[in-house]
C-alpha cells in the first residue's frame, strides 16, 4: 500500500547504521519488486482454478497479520522518535 512504501523505507533509513542505508533501501524497494513479481505469477498460474475474490482475500490477510505483530511487537521505537520524546 502507499503508507507501507513511503513509511517502511523512511523507517529503515532512521534505523540503519549511516554508512548502510542506502543499501537497505535499495533491498526494501527489491523486495517489494519481487513481491508483485511473485504476486502476478501465483495469481497468473491459478487464475483459472481460484476464485479471484480468494485471491485478493489471502495477501489481506497476510497484511493484517503483518500490521499486528509489526506495530505491537516487532517494531522499535526509532532514534529520532526517541529524542523528540524527551523534549
Amino acid at each position: 500500500t502507499g503508507l507501507a512504501t513511503v513509511g517502511a523505507p523512511l523507517y529503515l533509513g532512521e534505523i540503519a547504521p549511516r554508512e548502510s542505508r542506502g543499501l537497505y533501501g535499495s533491498l526494501n524497494q527489491l523486495a517489494v519488486v519481487l513481491g508483485i513479481l511473485g504476486a502476478q505469477v501465483i495469481a497468473a498460474a491459478t487464475a483459472d482454478v481460484v476464485h479471484w475474490r480468494v485471491l485478493l482475500a489471502i495477501p489481506s490477510l497476510i497484511g493484517l497479520v503483518q500490521l499486528a505483530f509489526g506495530l505491537g511487537v516487532l517494531m522499535p521505537e526509532t532514534p529520532v522518535w526517541i529524542l523528540s520524546s524527551r523534549a
